[in-house]
């Protein structure tokens, strides 16, 4: 190993302290100057294997010092630090070179792995060839892991601003998520409060007519919880008379997939009845099977309803078809269009289904023809009302009343009334 005797020439009392105390740590021989005056003094007094000179002092420079330690000591390495990071020199240090001077750089600020590399190996018996290409080495090396470090920097800088533009998107995206996500729920709460509280009920049904899903509102016109329905067959709401109708129904719309309607009667839990229409159709469910969706809409008032009309028309027919007096509706050209069951008495007609639409013209004696004809064109000509009296071919003396009327189509018609004054005196 070579002269481990170091020196260190700095005006700056607090690197030169720092300097020192990293060396020493190491085990070398460390002794400080704050001038060059005062190093040359020291080089003449004792030899240092390395002298680490400031290149810029007040008094005598680096330049000068260094001169003069190598005049005392030509083998001492001398290692200029600087604080110039672009390795410009000045002009005197160009001529220094020129004069065949030996110099080796260390750029501001030094780290303890720098220093103590170059110590090392200078101390290892280094040509002062090698530790001057040692030391370019080193400043190249740490130019670059600067110019890396500023890249790293710009680099980190340009990810924070990606960073925090994808940040602000994600920000915002997620308040739209959230904002959206609020107004899917409101909307599945509406059609939640939509689907159970319908006027209607609304089940849902596989291919075998099991309720896969019920609102509340088919509960309540069955008297039954929702829960109760769920997972059963539906035929056991049906009226047994009306069950046949359901399954032919089901199976006609998944064998067919097209809109189906039809009535039942359905059963409640207390065993009272209704009457409902069964509106389905065909659709998938998630899992992609098909499924029935059903409306029932409870039609017991119109059936009621029908069932009166139905009364009154029987009613209606029956003081129509069974009235004291024959009626009788005909056209302009006198074709009976109806009559009733006491006109088919009065006549003795013996095949009443060959009434309708024959002339009642047949029916009249030929000595009254003509006031028959001119009875019902007084009708079609405008006349509110007319009457005549006429006997039929059986003998029948009656009186006619007639007024002008309307048929089920749009065109007029005369009803008449047949009152029997046989036997009464004129």
């Amino acid at each position: 190993m070579g002269n481990e005797n170091i020196l260190i020439v700095d005006d700056t009392l607090i690197e030169v302290t720092a300097f020192e105390e990293e060396l020493s740590q190491e085990g070398y021989q460390v002794d400080t100057a704050i001038s060059g005056e005062k190093a040359v003094e020291m080089a003449k007094q004792k030899k240092y294997g390395i002298v680490f000179i400031d290149m810029v002092m007040p008094g005598m420079d680096g330049i000068d010092t260094c001169k003069a330690i190598k005049e005392i000591s030509p083998d001492t390495i001398p290692i200029f630090f600087t604080g110039k990071v672009d390795a410009d020199t000045s002009e005197k240090e160009r001529n220094f070179i020129h004069e065949g001077g030996e110099v080796y750089y260390l750029y501001k600020p030094l780290d303890e792995g720098m220093i103590l590399q170059a110590v090392r190996k200078a101390l290892s018996g280094m040509s002062n060839t090698a530790a001057k290409e040692l030391i370019h080495e080193l400043n190249v090396q740490k130019t670059e892991l600067k110019r890396q470090t500023n890249e790293i920097n710009e680099l980190n800088e340009l990810l924070e601003q990606r960073v925090a533009g994808r940040t602000a998107k994600l920000l915002r995206t997620n308040r739209e998520l959230r904002k959206a996500q609020v107004q899917i729920e409101a909307s599945r709460q509406e059609y939640t409060d939509l689907y159970d509280f319908a006027p209607v009920g609304y089940i849902t049904l596989d291919k075998d007519g099991r309720v896969l899903k019920a609102n509340l509102t088919i509960g309540k016109m069955l008297h039954h919880w929702r829960s109760m329905l769920l997972n059963r067959l539906f035929h056991y709401q049906i009226d047994r008379d009306y069950q046949d109708v359901f399954y032919i129904h089901l199976r006609k719309l998944f064998e067919g997939e097209e809109p189906l309607t039809c009535e039942v009667r359905l059963c409640r839990r207390n065993d009272t009845k209704f009457y409902a229409v069964l509106d389905s159709i065909l659709v998938k469910d998630p899992g992609g099977n098909n499924v029935c969706r059903t409306s029932i809409t409870d039609i017991t008032k119109r059936k009621q309803a029908e069932e009166q009309l139905k009364e009154s028309r029987q009613k209606y027919t029956d003081l129509y078809d069974f009235a004291p007096t024959g009626l009788l509706a005909l056209d302009d050209k006198g074709v009976i269009l109806e009559a009733n069951r006491t006109v088919v008495k009065m006549l003795s007609i013996k095949q009443p289904h060959l009434l309708i639409k024959s002339l009642l013209y047949n029916y009249v004696d030929m000595a009254y023809q003509d006031i028959f004809y001119l009875h019902l064109r007084e009708i079609f000509e405008g006349k509110e009302t007319a009457v005549c009296e006429l006997v039929f071919r059986n003998k029948l003396h009656a009186r006619l009343d007639s007024v002008i009327g309307q048929h089920s189509g749009s065109n007029n018609i005369c009803r008449t009334s047949i009152t029997d004054i046989t036997g009464i005196e004129g």
